[in-house]
């Protein structure tokens, strides 16, 4: 009987924390809300660009599993959320021009259309390779910002 107790009074104990912890966060919520101004936004025409940099030199390790990432972004994005993906030839050396290049010249016409207007109303993009905190290295061993990939 005493452990039948203590078990109920456990119970309530994890009962009662629980609530207290729901009731914080409701009210964490009601004070972002009263100095945050959130909006929500429905994404339904995306464009997806995956990029990735599998090959290497100079003594850098190749990464062979670039494909099956870019694979799993494509099945899902295409597949699942029928976004629009576009995807570099991952399978290639690729410096930091050809990089560079490829998302400005490649890429940009699928943004707007003849008129200036976007075509899409969300942008994601993917980076697969070997990375810094701030930069992917690109297959010569030079690092591009990420920063840079998305001006």
């Amino acid at each position: 009987l005493i452990q039948n107790e203590s078990v109920y009074l456990n119970l309530s104990f994890i009962t009662t924390m629980a609530a207290a912890v729901e009731e914080k966060v409701d009210d964490n919520r009601k004070q972002q809300q009263k100095y945050c101004l959130v909006k929500e936004k429905t994404v339904n025409n995306c464009l997806v660009i995956c990029i990735g940099i599998s090959k290497y030199k100079d003594g850098i390790p190749d990464i062979a599993e670039i494909k099956n990432d870019i694979e799993q972004y494509v099945k899902i994005f295409r597949d699942d959320f029928n976004y629009q993906v576009i995807c570099n030839n991952y399978d290639e050396l690729c410096t930091a021009e050809m990089l560079l290049n490829c998302l400005t010249e490649s890429y940009s016409p699928y943004l707007y259309d003849d008129d200036g207007n976007a075509l899409f109303n969300g942008l994601i993009v993917t980076i697969s390779g070997h990375c810094t905190d701030h930069s992917i290295i690109c297959s010569d061993g030079k690092p591009l910002k990420f920063t840079e990939i998305l001006s």
